[in-house]
């Protein structure tokens, strides 16, 4: 599982400290019919990607994987040194029938304003407890995940942004990317993104993530984000021409790929 965030606390509440919702977690995990899990993957570590990363791990018996501010999140909610992994550029891991290598990335920049108060390029720097503002949990190392399998391989990309290297030659049958962020970024930049973690990698299929409210709970219908309905065009007329297939990544759905 990769950044699990099901608590999802309101707008009102980003000005208190944040606590994983064991219960809302709980009914998300048996609604999606998962009573165990290997690994819980950390792309970074800002709230809406990991608030509930330790707690979805204590439930399932999973290992948290990611930087050194994912590590010491989960020291900081006393998760066991037993369950903790940490990853860095390059890396690879091997989960059953999955390998997943981890590439710095960088995340989408917007205004200074955001930037400053959402930990932009900072770390954790010691361990949290839990409760915690929301402005602690900063961005960390942010990774891009290309993950294979005997049957598919694809990519990852949580942050919007690119690789923070040269970008690796890798090929892909799908890339799930996020589009936070990009509905106030140019056509230039979204083109880019595209081409970059998808285009050039021969995906045959894009799936964009993070295009919802994330301040709703999941109890009421999903919303889009403001702007999401428009980026989404944008998206497709980027890839028009090129062969490639864009969808919007579905919640709580299965999908045969």
């Amino acid at each position: 599982m990769v950044d699990p965030h099901f608590t999802r606390p309101c707008k009102r509440d980003l000005l208190k400290k944040l606590s994983p919702d064991r219960a809302v977690i709980e009914k998300a995990l048996a609604d999606a019919g998962i009573a165990d899990l290997r690994a819980v993957v950390l792309s970074h570590t800002h709230y809406d990607h990991a608030l509930d990363a330790v707690e979805t791990c204590r439930l399932t018996g999973a290992t948290l994987v990611g930087s050194q501010s994912a590590y010491f999140l989960g020291m900081g909610a006393n998760l066991p040194s037993s369950q903790l992994r940490l990853v860095q550029d390059g890396d690879c891991l091997s989960l059953g029938d999955f390998q997943v290598t981890f590439f710095a990335s960088r995340h989408i920049l917007l205004s200074r304003l955001f930037n400053m108060v959402s930990g932009m390029h900072r770390e954790i720097e010691h361990p949290i407890p839990v409760p915690a503002y929301f402005w602690q949990y900063r961005e960390g190392t942010v990774f891009t995940l290309f993950v294979q399998h005997p049957h598919k391989r694809f990519l990852i990309s949580s942050s919007a942004g690119f690789f923070a290297n040269k970008p690796p030659p890798l090929k892909v049958d799908i890339s799930i990317l996020s589009m936070g962020g990009m509905m106030l970024k140019s056509d230039a930049y979204l083109a880019g993104y595209l081409q970059q973690m998808a285009i050039n990698m021969g995906a045959q299929r894009v799936y964009l993530s993070h295009w919802d409210d994330f301040t709703t709970p999941l109890s009421s219908s999903l919303q889009w984000m403001p702007g999401g309905h428009r980026t989404i065009k944008r998206f497709i007329h980027s890839a028009q021409g090129t062969g490639l297939a864009v969808e919007v990544l579905p919640y709580g759905q299965e999908i045969e790929a």
